[in-house]
């Protein structure tokens, strides 16, 4: 089987370093692109047209080490379409949450309750109850937001 020597030197090490460290600052200052260890689907693809680029024509890559690397492509591009569609689904159950729970503002109505409000809690009798989906508590003639709301009591 034939394996890739991937070791380089020190002094080519540093080089490689140097020049990438370099290539980072210059990407950050022209492009305000900030950099990170994470690799997207555009980074696999220029490292993929790079090994193309300068594979030895006499021993270009094997059939299905290209096939394994644009099956991985595949798969990273399908992981990175599951996790939009999942925070996509989770800011809509959160809405969802949201209207069934407030629901319930108007069972409030006559009602003693508490109220959070920053870093001071608020007690009375709720007089009146405004909004459909971001419900608002009227007490002592202020308007709080049904989600601040802790303590009920008949």
């Amino acid at each position: 089987m034939d394996y890739l020597n991937t070791l380089m030197s020190a002094s080519d090490y540093e080089v490689t370093s140097q020049k990438v460290n370099s290539h980072n600052t210059d990407l950050t200052a022209r492009l305000g692109r900030k950099t990170s260890g994470d690799l997207d689907k555009d980074d696999f693809l220029k490292i993929l047209i790079t090994q193309l680029a300068n594979q030895d024509p006499l021993e270009p890559m094997k059939d299905k080490e290209f096939i394994a690397q644009m099956a991985q492509f595949s798969s990273l591009e399908q992981m990175k379409n599951m996790a939009g569609n999942f925070e996509k689904l989770s800011e809509d159950f959160t809405v969802m949450a949201s209207i069934i729970d407030s629901a319930g503002a108007p069972n409030l109505l006559g009602k003693e309750v508490t109220v959070l409000s920053g870093d001071s809690e608020v007690t009375g009798v709720v007089e009146e109850i405004a909004g459909k989906y971001n419900p608002q508590v009227k007490i002592d003639g202020q308007y709080y937001s049904y989600a601040e709301v802790f303590k009920i009591r008949n």
